[in-house]
């Protein structure tokens, strides 16, 4: 496949759905050329990961650059600053390997057997998602050339230094304003009448269009994050272990910028979107709730999940598992009371009546 490389990043972890993805990953392109950066103490936990793909080792510390997050400065919660980091991590290797074109898919993003590696070879932009006006998504971010990743490393820098209450989501909004003819946005709408457009807010005209602009390229469009998260939910670590498909929250606050509910999904040997009478591809899912079934190829619970979503057919159950799993973690941090209360509030919130 060229000189391109796909690279996944972790630092300080390895969650299971990382290894089964990769693991999906070979199995359904066994020539692709796969790197895992990550800490060496992390890679050792799961030594069978080395057979699968290239394990490149990082540094686990957090970078002092990003000490500053206010993000983690009030909460103290080292997911901030690695959200960032893996960025500035990305952008390093291909520093060290500039030969290279490096696709980034997140560890939670799966793949279909008809993803377009070949037409982003053909692009020599860099490229990544949107999610709303503010912010845009690291789900898949394409680096064609040295050059033009150390433009983004140097803005990416520039803008922390002017404001240390980015996330990485704020951050690559930021830079991607700045970046004019060097960026485009991996299409996640067909044209600027699609039904996949969130009609329950004002979308400027030049913002739609940045979203469809690269679909002749590509024939087809790519989840960023609402589409996974529509289908099976948020991550049940996020909702005290409840487990609630065709999520929706975000769409009726006019947050994101897709809105998934008004087409239909149709699997055979590819996933397709009808959008009225257009039909086309759906080339990637963003799988916020890390369901390990939904990384598995040909996953028959991802058939459930397509099935569910065209019949507006709603799923909830609790994970037991994962509900006493947040118990002992926020009793060793000393967080149980606090954590507590938010749990009180959460399951309030659900079953109290809303007010008119």
């Amino acid at each position: 496949m060229s000189n391109l490389k796909v690279v996944l990043v972790e630092i300080n972890r390895l969650p299971k759905h990382a290894c089964e993805n990769i693991s999906r990953l070979t199995e359904m392109f066994p020539d692709l050329d796969i790197v895992l950066l990550t800490d060496s103490l992390t890679a050792k936990k799961n030594p069978k990961i080395q057979q699968k793909c290239q394990v490149v080792s990082i540094s686990p510390e957090l970078d002092p650059r990003l000490m500053s997050l206010s993000r983690f400065q009030n909460s103290r919660d080292t997911f901030w600053i690695y959200t960032t980091q893996r960025l500035f991590v990305l952008c390093e290797y291909h520093l060290r390997n500039p030969s290279l074109s490096l696709l980034h898919i997140e560890s939670d993003v799966i793949l279909m057997q008809n993803f377009p590696f070949d037409k982003f070879t053909k692009i020599d932009k860099l490229l990544w998602g949107n999610y709303s006006l503010t912010h845009d998504v690291a789900s898949l971010i394409y680096l064609p050339t040295i050059q033009l990743t150390k433009v983004l490393y140097k803005k990416m820098l520039e803008h922390l230094e002017k404001d240390w209450h980015h996330s990485d989501m704020t951050l690559l909004r930021a830079v991607a304003k700045e970046l004019g003819e060097n960026h485009e946005y991996l299409p996640s709408i067909p044209n600027e009448s699609s039904r996949l457009i969130n009609s329950l807010e004002s979308w400027p005209a030049e913002f739609i269009a940045s979203q469809s602009r690269l679909f002749d390229n590509f024939q087809g469009v790519f989840d960023h994050q609402i589409v996974g998260m529509y289908l099976d939910g948020l991550n049940p670590r996020m909702t005290y272990g409840l487990r609630e498909t065709l999520f929706d929250k975000t769409i009726e606050t006019g947050e994101s910028f897709v809105d998934p509910r008004e087409v239909k999904f149709l699997l055979n040997d590819q996933l397709n979107i009808v959008d009225d009478q257009l039909h086309y591809p759906l080339y990637s899912i963003h799988m916020h709730s890390k369901n390990l079934e939904l990384f598995k190829n040909k996953s028959k619970v991802l058939v459930k999940r397509i099935s569910d979503a065209n019949a507006k057919s709603k799923n909830l159950k609790f994970d037991n598992t994962i509900f006493w799993e947040l118990v002992v973690s926020n009793i060793r941090r000393g967080m149980l009371l606090r954590w507590s209360k938010h749990l009180i509030k959460f399951f309030l919130q659900r079953t109290l009546p809303k007010r008119k």
